[in-house]
């Protein structure tokens, strides 16, 4: 079976998980993943391994592939996965994991004026 998976990216602040959530209304059969949560798992239960980020790390890299394609075993729905992933090397590692997973993925880069997202964000 393959798996379909919309990936947002974006900046912190752009909309991504807002997105997101009106996709999801329109669109019953996907379901929501955050991708973070894997990192949330990895940080609380790799502590004292130094990385300020949990991107670093090359499980992440490896597993939310591999949860992707477990949520839509188990539900047996598509995903939309939001994300920050702003190194091209780790997301071509991500990319290539889903793929050899059997998803068909479309990354869409949520993007909006500087000063819109400074307001955002503040």
């Amino acid at each position: 079976m393959t798996t379909r998976v919309l990936w947002i990216n974006g900046a912190f602040g752009v909309g991504k998980t807002t997105t997101a959530a009106y996709l999801l209304e329109q669109l019953r059969e996907w379901r929501y993943f955050d991708p973070e949560t894997v990192g949330f798992l990895l940080r609380n239960t790799l502590s004292g391994i130094d990385v300020d980020d949990f991107q670093d790390l090359s499980s992440w890299r490896r597993l939310v592939p591999e949860v992707v394609s477990e949520i839509a075993r188990e539900s047996g729905q598509n995903v939309v996965a939001v994300q920050s992933v702003l190194n091209e090397a780790y997301w071509s590692e991500i990319l290539q994991g889903l793929h050899d997973r059997h998803c068909d993925v479309v990354h869409v880069v949520l993007d909006c004026e500087p000063t819109k997202l400074s307001q955002r964000i503040v």
